[in-house]
């Protein structure tokens, strides 16, 4: 088939398709994702947001006595994760349904059941995989990125303080030290601390199982925030031009 007349490619911002025309603001579609990062950002504040209202912030409220409080804010912390997590679909079924086991466990029989600490560790990991999987996907850095990102450094400390619950609620031996080491809150305490290498020595690791674990999110601790670094770094820097290398020298043999 012939060329298209000039007049039709001559200052008219139309593509040079032939023989249709399709006018170049309309040639490339946003994804699902990039169309959804608006409402995302602000479900994934709010829930980073609630996330820490319900582990590093838990002391003051069980102080003043708002245990009711708290428990509100952990039911809406399950509802807002599976809304942050809803564009992917397979992980947020997933996580909806652990979501309903442990508010279901939240209101009967409080926070210490073997099932429901199994649930909120599921329902916590789905969530974690769903927001890493964003993390590290192609893309441009941006401030939804950014709240996965640390989204994800939270949930880590979290998924730690209920393994160690779990852990102490199957053998109490398990962990020395603090007021009630079966409780939601010194199993968060020992995992923020330990996460983060500070490690205060009021509370202990004491069985084998719970010092591997330790030891395990200690390393993660340490890796996690040096892997993201290069990763986002890499994303700025872009894609390395072609027969070369990401400093922009020419690449070898």
């Amino acid at each position: 088939m012939g060329s298209p007349p000039e007049w039709m490619t001559r200052h008219t911002g139309w593509c040079r398709i032939w023989p249709v025309a399709v006018p170049e603001q309309h040639a490339s579609v946003a994804s699902p994702h990039a169309r959804g990062e608006g409402w995302g950002d602000v479900t994934l504040s709010v829930f980073l947001v609630l996330l820490l209202a319900t582990t590093v912030m838990a002391w003051p409220l069980l102080d003043a006595g708002a245990d009711w409080v708290l428990t509100a804010l952990r039911l809406l912390t399950l509802l807002v994760g599976v809304a942050a997590i809803a564009p992917d679909r397979v992980y947020a079924i997933g996580a909806a349904v652990a979501a309903l086991v442990v508010g279901y466990g939240q209101v009967v029989n409080g926070d210490r059941g073997t099932l429901l600490l199994a649930s909120r560790l599921v329902f916590f990991s789905v969530i974690g995989l769903a927001l890493l999987a964003r993390v590290f996907r192609p893309g441009r850095v941006t401030v939804h990125r950014l709240l996965g990102a640390v989204s994800v450094y939270v949930l880590l400390a979290v998924d730690w303080g209920t393994a160690f619950q779990l852990i102490v609620v199957l053998r109490p031996e398990a962990i020395l030290g603090g007021s009630d080491p079966a409780s939601l809150e010194e199993a968060m305490w020992l995992s923020f601390i330990t996460i983060t290498t500070t490690g205060y020595g009021d509370i202990l690791p004491a069985s084998a199982l719970a010092r591997s674990l330790a030891a395990l999110e200690a390393i993660v601790g340490v890796l996690y925030p040096a892997i993201l670094i290069s990763r986002l770094v890499s994303l700025v820097q872009g894609p390395p031009p072609a027969g070369g290398t990401p400093g922009g020298a020419p690449g070898g043999p």
